[in-house]
């Protein structure tokens, strides 16, 4: 959900627009706006589509012809990771890349990835998400680490896991961050951590369904997201692991951006909470978890060459068509 606002917000800076958003049949299942605000830096209005909706009449689209039922429409079959239009069968989305005439652009599609962390920097809890954050991490203690296990619909060898990272949980509180009810029960009776594994919140210990992006998803089921997220940016470390299908959990690696970012200290600050002293460096356990940040930092390389090209290939063509309609 982060990935796909951050494309549209970057889209809606270059191009003038407004980003309306609206997250209530997929992530939170909620108006994004309830939990998050975005500062200034952002330099583009941003508007939950609940409160735009009456001023849509009349205005063109693209996807063309959405007018009629222009949010009314439940988008459930997908062509690869952008879901399709139910009655005319139009992909909903954009080419991101070039300007268009019409008033409204609709996006609607999955895709994770790197690209939420950027989106970090413009955001700030609102000021209920605040206080429900102080109420759920006012417990914690001042000095832990956090672990991040994905365990649902991305599975990971959680027990040859919790082995390789003993030797930095030894004498050491840290806080289990996992959407598995089966993974939170065994590890809170495993002898070896006990008064030391800390939770925020308590899943039923039968339990491995997702807790993203279900019709179960709710007010409460994001303020248990939101806690295990902004407790883990503000640990002294995290600690996550590959899945079985040889993947790193996007919510894994954002928790691990935002904990060495700037980001961390802003939630510090606005929550009056304490981060932890740091003594950084980053532990790759096997060749396959260097070969995943490697190839990170070659995608973001990537991703910055191409917007880029993009960029000014855009520039040029505007300059083009200037040219030719220009009088002089």
């Amino acid at each position: 959900m982060l990935c796909q606002i951050e494309m549209c917000l970057k889209y809606c800076k270059r191009h003038d627009r407004t980003l309306v958003l609206d997250t209530s049949f997929s992530g939170l299942r909620d108006d994004f706006l309830k939990y998050f605000t975005f500062d200034d830096n952002c330099k583009v209005k941003v508007e939950a589509w609940d409160n735009i909706r009456d001023t849509m009449e009349g205005k063109s689209t693209f996807p063309e012809g959405l007018q009629s039922n222009l949010g009314n429409y439940v988008a459930t079959n997908r062509k690869g990771f952008v879901y399709v239009h139910p009655e005319s069968g139009q992909t909903l989305t954009f080419d991101f890349s070039k300007p268009y005439d019409q008033d409204v652009l609709v996006h609607e599609s999955l895709g994770g990835g790197i690209n939420s962390y950027w989106l970090l920097q413009y955001l700030i809890p609102t000021d209920w998400l605040q206080e429900k954050l102080k109420s759920k991490l006012g417990d914690l203690p001042g000095d832990f680490v956090a672990v991040h296990i994905r365990n649902t619909d991305l599975a990971t060898d959680y027990r040859a896991f919790m082995a390789s990272i003993d030797w930095a949980l030894k004498n050491q509180a840290f806080l289990l961050c996992t959407d598995s009810g089966v993974v939170q029960n065994e590890i809170l009776n495993d002898p070896r951590y006990a008064g030391r594994a800390l939770v925020l919140s308590s899943l039923d210990p039968l339990s491995q369904k997702r807790l993203h992006d279900e019709d179960t998803t709710d007010e409460s089921a994001n303020i248990t997201l939101f806690s295990d997220f902004v407790a883990m940016s503000l640990a002294k470390n995290v600690y996550f692991t590959f899945t079985q299908e040889g993947r790193v959990s996007g919510f894994s690696g954002l928790a691990f951006a935002a904990c060495a970012s700037t980001f961390s200290d802003r939630l510090a600050s606005l929550l009056g909470l304490e981060r932890p002293e740091r003594s950084w460096g980053l532990r790759v356990h096997g060749k396959g978890m260097a070969r995943y940040f490697r190839n990170q930092a070659a995608l973001i390389t990537l991703k910055k060459v191409i917007r880029v090209i993009l960029f000014s290939r855009e520039r040029l063509l505007k300059g083009r068509i200037l040219f030719k309609i220009s009088p002089t």
